[in-house]
């Protein structure tokens, strides 16, 4: 099994000699965690690398959508937030269709303890998906696209 986001692909047998998990017992021997409630498993370092991926693009995608809606001369709350509401779906989405290759299941590649594994809601997923973290690039949006304004119209 290959995890393309994280780069990560799973040989039938580790350097440290260690074999790929066939049952849950042996994955949560050989380091693997189980996901409560569930008969999956979750291999932390690969979701570690997923989560800093997704944080990655996403903080610069607050950082660059800021500062070309600065550029654009957008003012007022409601203009400001729905650039941003918009940017940082599409951005949400170009990850899913670019990085996780419109996976049926987010879980499989971003796990996280608010979104376990389900087996269906594919929508409801990539919707929760697209929209989530927004505090994160939030607060970089405003602070790119007030000093970009304020750089192009006030100086």
């Amino acid at each position: 099994m290959m995890d393309p986001m994280a780069n990560i692909s799973a040989p039938a047998e580790s350097s440290d000699g260690r074999h790929r998990p066939v049952n849950i017992q042996q994955a949560t021997s050989q380091g693997y965690v189980a996901v409560p409630n569930s008969t999956a498993v979750c291999d932390v370092f690969a979701n570690g690398r997923n989560l800093a991926a997704v944080d990655m693009i996403r903080g610069w995608m607050g950082i660059l959508s800021g500062m070309v809606v600065g550029i654009w001369g957008v003012t007022g709350f409601l203009r400001g937030f729905g650039c941003f509401l918009l940017l940082h779906v599409c951005t949400g989405l170009s990850i899913w269709v670019f990085k996780m290759r419109c996976c049926a299941r987010i879980s499989d590649y971003y796990l996280t303890p608010a979104s376990p594994p389900s087996e269906g809601g594919t929508i409801v997923q990539v919707a929760t998906f697209a929209l989530s973290d927004m505090g994160k690039s939030g607060s970089s949006f405003v602070l790119f696209w007030t000093l970009f304004y304020g750089l192009v119209y006030l100086f």
